[in-house]
């Protein structure tokens, strides 16, 4: 068995409870280094939770996780990150009003022999890390608040790479950018995948998750309802998976809604 065919991570009948809440019912899940696992559901399906749950934001109710073979319960993330495996959120843990190079290194500086904050390495470093995701910036000196957003995700992911990351989750990647920053992040994608990097595209943009990813899987309240290869499903299954019924009768209640209600297109 090769290490392509062996999971770097496997995670086992994770459940999940937040007081009465369960979030996450008996998930199991498999993560393969370079390849792109696509993660999906409608908001509160538990995706999230899952990934906080791999990469040690908190431990499980109930459930394992292994990594690299050998079953882990992490303290924090910092004992995670350690190991190689990042959460890219969101609002991407950047300080806006901080130029890329201070962003970059923020929290492992390198120093001079005199003990001083080497800044040239530092510019130097960030910029040759970005440009080899295929983004192009001019001046580690920019703020990173006048960043696109599709460079801010640049910054973030090259970070992590940077750092020998070896398990990348990436939250909601593509949310709140344009159509033109969506192409660019969805690109990175090719290029993690290159790197051996086991990634979690985290979404419920089902079009987003089908151009990048080699295997799914749908969540739906908690539980999985899906987990399947990319040869075996279309985005319609996948959609399907995530509302938990047909498109077919979803249209049909849509449209009989609207004719309900009396929209004009419907006059």
């Amino acid at each position: 068995m090769t290490d392509t065919d062996t999971p770097i991570v496997r995670m086992t009948d994770i459940h999940k409870s937040f007081g009465h809440v369960q979030a996450l019912r008996g998930v199991d899940l498999d993560l393969y280094a370079g390849r792109v696992l696509g993660l999906i559901g409608d908001n509160g399906a538990g995706k999230t939770t899952l990934v906080k749950i791999m990469a040690g934001v908190f431990p499980p109710s109930r459930g394992t996780v292994h990594y690299k073979g050998e079953q882990v319960r992490w303290k924090n993330p910092s004992q995670s990150r350690a190991a190689g495996l990042e959460i890219v959120y969101q609002d991407l843990g950047l300080v806006p009003i901080m130029n890329i190079a201070r962003n970059f290194f923020l929290g492992k500086e390198p120093r001079s022999r005199w003990g001083f904050l080497d800044f040239d390495h530092m510019a130097t470093e960030s910029l040759r890390a970005i440009t080899e995701m295929g983004i192009f910036l001019d001046d580690a000196e920019e703020l990173v608040e006048n960043l696109s957003g599709g460079e801010r995700k640049a910054l973030a992911i090259s970070r992590s790479l940077y750092f020998g990351v070896q398990v990348l989750m990436l939250d909601e990647p593509t949310a709140a950018l344009s159509v033109k920053e969506t192409h660019a992040v969805l690109d990175l994608m090719e290029t993690l995948k290159e790197r051996g990097i086991a990634t979690v595209f985290i979404t419920h943009n089902i079009h987003h998750a089908y151009a990048v990813s080699d295997h799914f899987i749908a969540l739906n309240a908690g539980v999985k309802v899906l987990d399947a290869d990319k040869a075996d499903v279309t985005p319609e299954m996948l959609t399907e998976a995530v509302i938990g019924e047909p498109l077919a009768q979803v249209t049909s209640q849509s449209l009989a809604a609207s004719v309900e209600n009396g929209s004009p297109e419907n006059r």
